[in-house]
């Protein structure tokens, strides 16, 4: 998206928040990862992702790059949503903490 007074997003997270099932079959609850998150990431811009331990920064990495859906919200590309399809059970690559594969859907073309 141009701003007519600022420069461009590349990246956005529109109230992004996401649950992970804990417990047995019986006693599953959701227990809350992300909680409307919201950020923009504009041309040039390098962004960083700073927390402590089980604060949600792998998350919503993985979340930007399009390798889990979250449970509420949008991330978009270029103004475009990144997830516009079901994400693949199986990834060809997965690196912790570094999360583009070739299956990302951010991925540069010829990556993996």
């Amino acid at each position: 998206m141009t701003h007519a007074s600022g420069p461009t997003t590349i990246l956005a997270a529109q109230d992004v928040t996401h649950y992970y099932a804990a417990g047995l079959v019986r006693s599953r609850r959701a227990v809350p990862a992300l909680n409307s998150i919201n950020l923009q990431v504009y041309d040039g811009e390098i962004l960083g992702l700073v927390g402590e331990s089980g604060s949600g920064k792998t998350t919503l990495a993985q979340i930007l790059v399009g390798l889990i859906r979250p449970s509420r919200g949008v991330v978009l590309l270029n103004g475009t949503p990144i997830l516009t399809e079901p994400v693949p059970q199986h990834r060809d690559q997965h690196v912790r903490g570094t999360c583009l594969g070739r299956s990302s859907p951010i991925a540069p073309e010829g990556a993996g």
